[in-house]
């Protein structure tokens, strides 16, 4: 059974979302007292030519960078195919596109992390919430930045 919302209209149709990889390395010097991780998100959205569907590409990595006792790398993928996508304004469909296609699929990256954390012997690792505006406005001043060198 389909369930559409009424009145809402939407430019993104989730497809499918996937892990694509994953590496887990713990060695005999992870301890939980004392742990501090650190948590690298790189984000990328590949448009199909045809601008009807969009991949995005979530890489994410969780590591001990002191001793490296604990790394976690994993790429999620979700597939999503876009709706009249070619009625919107330029900046306006990549902002929609790269934002929401990130915030659809942040939460089944938050969650596998968990249960895979949960599941190693390890105490769950719940990464907090991040703010993906914050996040796609920090990468555009990036990539600016590098463009203007």
């Amino acid at each position: 059974m389909d369930v559409q919302a009424i009145g809402h209209n939407c430019n993104l149709e989730l497809y499918n979302v996937y892990i694509e990889k994953i590496e887990f390395l713990r060695t005999d010097l992870y301890s939980i007292k004392d742990q501090k991780l650190d948590f690298i998100l790189e984000p990328e959205i590949k448009i199909s030519d045809d601008n009807k569907k969009c991949k995005c590409i979530m890489n994410a990595e969780i590591v001990n960078k002191e001793n490296k006792s604990l790394d976690i790398k994993i790429i999620i993928v979700g597939i999503f195919g876009l709706l009249d996508f070619e009625k919107l304004k330029s900046d306006t469909r990549n902002k929609l596109v790269f934002k929401n296609t990130l915030a659809i699929i942040f939460p089944y990256l938050r969650s596998f992390i968990t249960t895979i954390t949960s599941q190693s012997g390890i105490k769950p690792i719940i990464l907090p919430p991040v703010n993906i505006s914050a996040l796609v406005n920090s990468q555009s001043q990036n990539s600016n930045q590098e463009n203007n060198s």
